[in-house]
């Protein structure tokens, strides 16, 4: 799915901008589900790096050069909050400046301040991944030049819930706690695949190869005993229940 987001952004921003994006919200991804917090706060700060040149390059033709100092963030804040509102959308002016000056202050300054013995890395991390994700997810929304069905697919792989015991190969979804049952693997597949859901075949595709043959009964016991999962036709949905049961339940861990 990030193949599908450098393509599209590629058309609009210099490459080594997409690829500093990329690069920095992959590396931002990977260090949160490793538990490795306070680097994925430092790739927090270099994602929007990348994109605060971005926006200097949609509003201008220019940026500031890789590896040059920005220069004083509000002041590049204040001038994309005064661009004539009849050229650029909200989203250039303010949304996205904004949510950056959230991931700056987070990664910056809540460091040194402790409340007592209470540490803050887990969720000042979680909070910049979150922002980081919705900016991506708006930047390749305002520049959509793919079929709306595939675009909704991609903006809701980059938005979906994090769970660390999943690991995405391209698509290949593989399950990382061996300790887990058929039917939680199954659950745990379903609530990180989300609205999407998946192909029968594919959850069969995913699971350890002495967990396949039982597949069908799972199924038919997550549906039928537990409405923990929806089927239509060949594809699979996890349902309420079946998401509050993944949270109370599973670690993702």
């Amino acid at each position: 799915m990030l193949d599908t987001v450098k393509n599209q952004l590629k058309h609009f921003y210099p490459q080594e901008l997409v690829d500093a994006l990329l690069d920095s919200y992959k590396d931002l991804v990977e260090n949160f589900n490793r538990g490795k917090l306070r680097p994925s706060e430092v790739e927090g700060g270099r994602f929007c790096e990348a994109i605060i040149r971005m926006l200097q390059y949609k509003t201008t033709g220019t940026y500031t050069p890789i590896g040059t100092p920005i220069g004083n963030l509000d002041t590049e804040i204040g001038r994309l909050a005064n661009l004539p509102k009849a050229d650029f959308n909200e989203s250039i002016r303010l949304h996205i400046p904004r949510t950056i000056r959230v991931v700056y202050d987070i990664r910056s300054k809540r460091d040194s301040v402790h409340l007592g013995n209470i540490d803050p890395n887990l969720m000042d991390a979680t909070l910049i991944l979150d922002c980081c994700k919705w900016v991506l997810a708006e930047l390749f929304r305002m520049e959509l030049q793919i079929p709306v069905d595939e675009a909704q697919k991609t903006i809701n792989y980059l938005i979906k819930k994090k769970i660390p015991i999943i690991q995405d190969f391209d698509g290949f979804l593989m399950t990382l706690n061996p300790r887990l049952s058929a039917r939680d693997r199954v659950l745990v597949l379903l609530y990180y695949r989300g609205k999407e859901g998946a192909a029968r075949e594919e959850l069969s595709l995913w699971l350890p190869p002495k967990m396949k043959n039982q597949l069908t009964i799972n199924l038919h016991r997550l549906q039928h005993d537990k409405n923990f999962i929806h089927r239509v036709k060949n594809q699979v949905y996890i349902t309420t229940a079946g998401e509050k049961f993944v949270e109370d339940n599973i670690p993702f861990a």
